[in-house]
């Protein structure tokens, strides 16, 4: 028997724990300064929830968990599910806007690669409640605050905007009968 982890994982020895510790904690710091409260959320999810609105490849890459019962569930993939679960789950109870912030594991089961790992931290940073083009903007001061506190240059980054609804659009004019999700699968992957 070898003793070896898994592909696709890595080892957080005392150096890079420190580390990464560093740079969660200048995460928290910097949603926190914009006013964003920290949540977290299960490691999983129910299968309905986690597949609600994506596409067939991301559905591919899910872990999905044995269970007893009747239930279905599966690791989550990204943040802005569960948190909009949360969301959901307490809109009619909790003052609007609400701003959130979470940091967490994420699971995938992808082909290990430069780049991509099958299991990795995220942050995402969430505002519901409101849809006006500030709330739109500090996002965007928060994304660069965040890397910025991180150590980095403006010149060493740069924020591309876009949108895949405009995309989409776009693209369904110029050939209606295209297989949008596998096109944006593609694009996805090259970026």
């Amino acid at each position: 028997m070898t003793f070896q982890k898994p592909k696709g994982t890595v080892d957080f020895f005392p150096g890079e724990y420190a580390a990464r510790t560093k740079i969660f904690s200048i995460w928290k710091e910097t949603a926190v300064k914009y006013g964003y409260e920290q949540v977290e959320s299960p490691a999983f999810e129910t299968l309905d929830v986690l597949t609600k609105k994506e596409g067939d490849e991301i559905v591919s890459q899910i872990f999905t968990l044995e269970q007893r019962g009747s239930e279905k569930f599966g690791l989550k993939f990204d943040l802005t599910v569960p948190m909009a679960r949360m969301f959901l789950e307490k809109q009619k109870t909790i003052q609007k806007p609400v701003k959130w912030f979470m940091i967490d594991k994420m699971w995938r089961y992808e082909q290990p690669q430069a780049g991509r790992l099958r299991e990795f931290f995220q942050i995402s940073v969430e505002c519901y409640g409101t849809d006006t083009p500030e709330s739109d903007a500090e996002m965007l001061c928060i994304t660069i605050d965040l890397l910025r506190n991180c150590g980095l240059a403006l010149s060493d980054f740069y924020v591309r905007l876009s949108s895949r609804k405009v995309v989409e659009a776009y693209l369904r004019k110029l050939a209606a009968d295209a297989d949008l999700d596998k096109l944006f699968a593609i694009i996805d992957k090259k970026q």
